[in-house]
């Protein structure tokens, strides 16, 4: 289940990129949604874990990090958004560091 979710994830991710043409150049931009929230969370999540932080401190530097990268009121606009966040975040850590998971 978690390798779908996964696949599934990654899938939605690359539909939300945006290809953009200017001056003989290429760009992708990638709009803030849950998942792309979630991908940088999770793997900076697992990051700080790896560091030795618990999961609260890690969880919060985390999305800190996203904060910082996005800006907090788009982060901020996008948890508000999201249905099943929880289950989202859940899966999406399982799948990145179950280790740090099951605990």
């Amino acid at each position: 289940m978690y390798i779908f979710l996964f696949t599934f994830s990654l899938e939605l991710l690359f539909f939300q990129c945006i290809i953009h043409k200017s001056d003989n150049k290429l760009k992708v931009m990638v709009e803030l949604s849950l998942l792309t929230l979630l991908n940088l969370v999770g793997n900076n999540f697992c990051e700080y874990r790896e560091y030795g932080y618990d999961s609260y401190k890690s969880l919060l530097l985390a999305y800190s990090d996203a904060s910082h990268e996005y800006g907090p009121l788009k982060v901020k606009n996008v948890i508000e958004k999201s249905n099943n966040f929880k289950v989202a975040a859940l899966a999406l850590a399982a799948v990145k560091c179950p280790e740090f998971i099951i605990e």
